[in-house]
């Protein structure tokens, strides 16, 4: 039996069409099925956020009106439920004017501290929020952010900054190749006295060869 394998599906998260399904975890079936709007807002979400970091208000804006109205609930009740779902573990919110939350129940999602990280993130990486082809979206979302442009680029100099740090090679750890080639160094020449090295004198060929010729017993 052979199989057949289909190569035309387009990689996650580098194409302008939303996937057709969503992840995640168990644990937000089993504690919010008896819920029925947490669990309505949390499979929302999972159909809105991105596929790598499960974060919603990337693809597109989002604002309380439209996310009340997708929801059929009332916008006054929304701020309630989020709340719920963020003292319940289930969501971060970062952002209000435009939403940008983070769905925590997205398998094997990293981990964001504010509003800032996911700003660096975006401009770091841009394939993994599709902004290397939308680029429209890409201006619009820095747009809406853009009182925090001085802070970003004074955290993105830290972190190259840390990163040339790290790649420099450590003399003192002995797990380093040049730890040994320079301590084998140190210890050719520990108690010896310097070398006064002179260059060598060659002598011209001519006379080595004469010198040669007189050694054998030939004349010119």
């Amino acid at each position: 039996m052979s199989y057949k394998i289909e190569k035309n599906h387009p990689p996650v998260n580098s194409t302008d069409k939303e996937l057709d399904y969503f992840s995640l975890n168990k644990r937000v079936f089993k504690e919010l099925r008896s819920k029925g709007t947490l669990l309505n807002i949390m499979l929302e979400f999972a159909c809105k956020c991105t596929y790598k970091n499960g974060l919603v208000g990337i693809h597109s804006e989002i604002t309380k009106y439209s996310l009340a109205k997708d929801l059929g609930i009332d916008k006054n009740n929304l701020n309630k439920y989020l709340k719920q779902l963020e003292e319940m573990g289930f969501i971060k919110v970062f952002n209000v004017n435009p939403f940008i939350l983070q769905v925590l129940e997205v398998p094997q999602a990293p981990h964001f501290s504010d509003i800032k990280s996911v700003l660096l993130s975006a401009l770091v990486e841009p394939q993994l929020y599709n902004f290397h082809r939308n680029l429209k979206r890409k201006a619009a979302f820095f747009q809406a952010f853009k009182k925090y442009d001085d802070q970003i680029k004074q955290e993105r100099m830290k972190r190259a900054e840390v990163k040339i740090k790290t790649e420099e090679p450590d003399k003192d750890n002995p797990f380093n190749d040049s730890f040994y080639s320079q301590n084998e160094q140190s210890n050719d020449t520990q108690g010896k006295e310097p070398l006064n090295e002179q260059p060598i004198q060659k002598p011209p060929l001519e006379h080595t060869l004469d010198e040669l010729n007189q050694e054998l017993g030939y004349s010119q």
